[in-house]
């Protein structure tokens, strides 16, 4: 229902919600085995959310998001055992 909202007519509040949605989206399909289906959500979560930090670089809560996206990319790294790359999204 989210994305029924053009993303151009979105506040800031609802992209970040929304990026929120995506990384839990990515947490359910990691633990369902879905690493695919889990990458796809976690770099649109990560989209969202760098968006939010290039027009919000002070915002805790916009760096937070972007933060807890790259966790999740690090997660779905190390499960697929590419831990240079997890490394690398890490820091």
């Amino acid at each position: 229902l989210q994305n029924l909202v053009p993303s151009e007519e979105r506040s800031d509040a609802e992209s970040d919600y929304l990026a929120e949605t995506y990384r839990e989206l990515a947490t359910n399909l990691l633990t369902e085995g879905k690493l695919s289906e889990a990458e796809e959500a976690i770099l649109r979560s990560m989209e969202i959310a760098e968006d939010l930090c290039r027009k919000h670089p002070d915002s805790w809560n916009y760096i937070r998001t972007q933060a807890l996206a790259r966790m999740e990319l690090v997660s779905l790294e190390t499960r697929r055992r590419r831990f240079d790359s997890a490394k690398e999204h890490s820091e």
